[in-house]
């Protein structure tokens, strides 16, 4: 038996620059409704907002911080996948296999770079 998602008001959003499409939050989204997709160059987040439950867990578990729940009146929830941030992938210089998030390799260089 398929089940229906319920629209239940709830948008997920991206707030600033912060997402580095690690994907943390789409692997603690219960409800199924983040998901971190991959094709050709680029890597995307992607809501299904008749999934989302509001419950909370992407925005607990954002290393980032960078995203946040917001209630929506019922009229405004949207009926299709909608992509929140895209960036590009890294490319291995060696087998030119795509591999990171462009994002995700600037945040961990900054960090080294910090660290010493």
């Amino acid at each position: 038996m398929q089940q229906v998602p319920l629209a239940t008001g709830w948008l997920v959003q991206v707030s600033g620059q912060g997402c580095t499409l690690c994907g943390v939050c789409a692997r603690h989204c219960v409800p199924v409704a983040l998901m971190l997709r991959q094709d050709d160059a680029t890597a995307a987040l992607t809501c299904d907002f008749k999934r989302c439950d509001g419950c909370g867990y992407c925005v607990e578990n954002c290393p980032e911080g960078a995203l946040r729940l917001v209630k929506l009146p019922q009229s405004g929830v949207s009926q299709e996948l909608v992509e929140l941030v895209s960036g590009a992938l890294c490319q291995c210089e060696n087998c030119d296999a795509l591999f990171l998030p462009e994002n995700l390799r600037e945040l961990v260089t900054r960090k080294l770079v910090a660290s010493g």
